[in-house]
């Protein structure tokens, strides 16, 4: 079905390309799309295709084209060049370079970059969508339990932790005072840094109108930050008191823990249980510190 997929897309070139587009390859590590690198008019680009699950993870393809054209305006984003959501294509530029290390999380110079990478995301002029965390997780939960037996026990295990959830969206709903837009997904595997030493922020899915300190709270939990790192990042990009910036994190992380467990449960029986096992580790963690 993929390979039919492709050629859908791919003879639809009229309406991106001057020419017919050449596949060199699938680009690998996408947990849940596919992707393909393609050669089209002396030219590199990448070819997404959606995957089939789209819905179940509450994703709204208009808006990650509204929001990555933003993006790519501002450099901090590929170029956008063709975009069918509807038919569950999305084709940008292609920037060779290397993917975000952990390594980079302990160099001052690279963690700047990233703070004012975050900060230009953050100052793009409003889009259309938000993302309403309390609702993200609901969905995910109506999705959950029309899933069936997979995973069964893991659903249950997260089923009895979710009521002590409740009270960290509040806390985290009252500190929002203004929302802006964020990519809500800046992971090192969507954090490119071009062979300029440009940084790029990649896959612009979950982008939408939400809480700044959002995004951080996922780089610092979704990265596994040290606190060192968790703090100079905070410090470079806000100008509070550090005290008050990670007390706005707090519930924060405790929620992005929550929704990311969800996630991989959503994943059915592609999970990796060892994983999603030490992800509800460190959930429980926050939970009891």
């Amino acid at each position: 079905m993929r390979n039919d997929r492709l050629t859908a897309a791919l003879a639809d070139w009229r309406a991106w390309s001057a020419s017919p587009p050449a596949v060199i390859g699938e680009l690998k590590g996408g947990l849940t799309n596919q992707s393909y690198l393609l050669q089209a008019d002396d030219a590199h680009m990448v070819l997404r295709l959606n995957a089939d699950n789209t819905g179940e993870l509450g994703l709204d393809r208009a808006l990650e084209q509204q929001v990555l054209h933003r993006a790519s305006l501002a450099g901090v984003a590929p170029a956008l060049v063709y975009s069918n959501p509807q038919g569950g294509v999305l084709i940008t530029e292609y920037h060779a370079g290397q993917r975000w290390k952990i390594a980079h999380n302990h160099d001052a110079n690279k963690l700047r970059q990233f703070a004012r990478l975050l900060k230009t995301v953050h100052q793009l002029a409003p889009v259309d969508g938000a993302l309403d965390l309390r609702q993200r997780a609901e969905h995910y939960w109506l999705t959950l339990n029309k899933a069936g037996p997979a995973n069964a026990s893991l659903v249950h295990a997260l089923r009895v932790l979710a009521p002590r959830l409740q009270e960290f969206f509040t806390r985290a709903s009252a500190a929002c005072t203004q929302l802006c837009v964020c990519h809500n997904d800046l992971l090192a595997a969507n954090l490119l840094l071009t062979t300029n030493d440009h940084l790029l922020a990649l896959d612009w899915e979950y982008a939408a109108m939400g809480d700044p300190y959002f995004d951080l709270a996922v780089v610092i939990e979704g990265q596994q930050f040290s606190d060192a790192a968790a703090q100079a990042l905070l410090q470079y990009y806000a100008n509070t008191p550090l005290n008050a910036g990670l007390q706005r994190l707090a519930p924060l992380r405790v929620i992005y823990c929550y929704v990311d467990v969800m996630w991989s449960l959503l994943q059915g029986h592609t999970l990796n249980r060892a994983i999603v096992e030490r992800k509800f580790e460190r959930l429980r963690y926050l939970l009891s510190a």
